[in-house]
C-alpha cells in the first residue's frame, strides 16, 4: 500500500513539472512571436506569416526579389530571445512591376494563440504555434527628392540605413564600412531608390570615410544636401582631419555641420605607448585558460608577466581588462565566463607586481566579436582578453 501511495506522488509530481514546463514554453513562444511582429513593424515589414515553435521564428510569404527575403530574415534574427529563424519566404518576381502606386499598409491583427491542452489529459499536447499574419512590403519607385542616408555606430555595432542610388553604390558602400570599421558588426538596411540630387552617392562615400573617424556612440546623417556630423574623436589631429577631409571634399551644393568633441584631451602620449604595447603583445599571443573555466594556464605566465612589465611603465593610467567570447552558448554563460577569466587575470596581475588600485575587470560575452564565428578561426580569434586604458 505503501509502495502504491508513493507511485501516486511521483505521477502527480511529474505532471505537474510537465504542466509548469509547457506553460512556460508557450509563454516564452508567444512573447518571442510578439516581439518579433513588432520588430518587423517598425522597419516597416508587413504582410508574413509568423509562426513561433518555442524561440524559434518560422516566416512564410512571397517576395519579388532575394534582397528582401534577406532583409527580412536579418531583422526578424536580430530580436532578443530569437534562437533560429528558418526563412521559408519564396522569391516570387513580379510580373508587372507597379509604378507610382503605393496602397495604404494594413493594420496586422493580433496574434491567435491556442492555448496548451489541461494537464489533466494524460496524452500529450501537440505544438501550440501563435499564428501572426501582417499586411505587405511597401516599395515605392517614385524619384526621391530629398533622400536621407544615416551611419549610426553603437559599440562595436555600425547601421547604415536610408536610402542608396543603386546596387552598385550600396555595395560599395558596405564593403567600405566593413573596412573602415574592421572589427565591428555592420548591419545593412539601405534600400535601393532613384535620387534626385547629383553626387549623392559621392557624399555617402565621405560619410562612411570619414565617419570610421568618430569614437564611442556616434553618427552621421545626410539629409538632402545637408550632412551633419556628431560624435567624439580621439585626438585634436583627429578632429581637423575630420572637418578639413569633410569640407574639401563635399561636391558643390552641399553644405556640412559639425558636433564633434575631442574624447581623449586627457591621454598622454605616455598612456598612448602603452596601449600600443598591450596591442602588439596581445596581437602575437592570447592569454590562455582551462576549456570552459576562468583558471589561467601556466604557459600564459610569462605573456602575463610581459602585460605587467607594460603597466608599469604608465602608473597613471587606469586599465581595463576585457573578457570576451565566441557565440558559442548562451549569453547568460558567456557573459559570466567572460567576467570571471577577466576577473582572474586582474587577481595574478595585482598578485605579481601590478598597481591593484588602477585595474577593471570588465566581461562583454560576445557582444564584441573582432571575426567571424562562423568558422573555428573566427571563434578562437573572439575568444580573448584585452588591455585598454581608460578613455581609449
Amino acid at each position: 500500500m505503501r509502495a502504491l501511495s508513493i507511485l501516486i506522488t511521483v505521477i502527480l509530481f511529474a505532471l505537474l513539472a510537465y504542466w509548469c514546463i509547457e506553460n512556460h514554453r508557450f509563454k516564452i513562444q508567444q512573447d518571442v512571436g510578439l516581439r518579433t511582429v513588432k520588430e518587423l513593424e517598425k522597419n516597416k515589414i508587413l504582410g508574413f506569416k509568423i509562426n513561433a515553435d518555442g524561440r524559434d521564428i518560422t516566416i512564410e510569404g512571397s517576395v519579388p526579389e532575394q534582397r528582401f527575403k534577406d532583409k527580412v530574415g536579418a531583422v526578424a534574427a536580430s530580436v532578443y530571445g530569437v534562437r533560429v529563424v528558418n526563412n521559408n519566404i519564396k522569391v516570387k518576381p513580379a510580373t508587372k512591376p507597379a509604378v507610382n502606386n503605393i496602397s495604404q499598409p494594413v493594420a496586422p491583427t493580433q496574434p491567435v494563440v491556442t492555448p496548451p491542452k489541461p494537464v489533466t489529459q494524460i496524452k500529450q499536447p501537440k505544438n501550440q504555434q501563435p499564428v501572426i499574419q501582417q499586411p505587405v512590403i511597401q516599395q515605392a519607385v517614385a524619384v526621391n527628392e530629398r533622400p536621407e542616408f544615416k551611419l549610426i555606430k553603437r559599440g562595436n555595432v555600425v547601421t547604415l540605413s536610408g536610402i542608396a542610388p543603386n546596387a552598385k553604390t550600396k555595395a560599395r558602400l558596405l564593403i567600405l564600412a566593413k573596412t573602415k570599421f574592421a572589427g565591428a558588426k555592420v548591419i545593412d538596411n539601405l534600400k535601393v531608390s532613384n535620387i534626385g540630387l547629383q553626387n549623392f552617392d559621392r557624399m555617402e562615400d565621405i560619410a562612411v570615410e570619414y565617419g570610421s573617424l568618430l569614437k564611442g556612440d556616434s553618427f552621421v546623417r545626410l539629409f538632402g544636401n545637408e550632412l551633419s556630423i556628431g560624435g567624439q574623436v580621439s585626438t585634436e589631429a583627429d578632429l581637423a582631419t575630420l572637418k578639413s577631409g569633410v569640407t574639401n571634399g563635399i561636391p558643390t551644393g552641399y553644405v556640412a555641420s559639425f558636433d564633434v568633441s575631442v574624447k581623449n584631451s586627457g591621454f598622454t602620449k605616455q598612456m598612448q605607448s602603452c596601449q600600443n604595447q598591450f596591442n602588439k603583445i596581445l596581437s602575437q599571443e592570447n592569454i590562455s585558460f582551462a576549456s570552459g573555466k576562468a583558471t589561467i594556464k601556466k604557459t600564459s605566465y610569462n605573456l602575463l608577466s610581459r602585460l605587467i612589465a607594460v603597466t608599469k611603465t604608465c602608473p597613471n593610467a587606469v586599465i581595463r581588462i576585457e573578457g570576451h567570447t565566441d557565440s558559442t552558448g548562451s549569453a547568460e554563460v558567456n557573459s559570466k565566463i567572460s567576467r570571471d577569466r577577466a576577473v582572474a587575470v586582474a587577481k595574478y596581475l595585482k598578485a605579481n607586481g601590478a598597481y591593484a588600485d588602477r585595474l577593471i575587470a570588465i566581461g562583454y560575452g560576445s557582444r564584441s566579436p573582432i571575426a567571424s564565428n562562423d568558422t573555428a578561426a573566427g571563434r578562437a580569434k573572439n575568444r580573448r582578453i584585452e588591455f585598454n586604458i581608460e578613455g581609449y
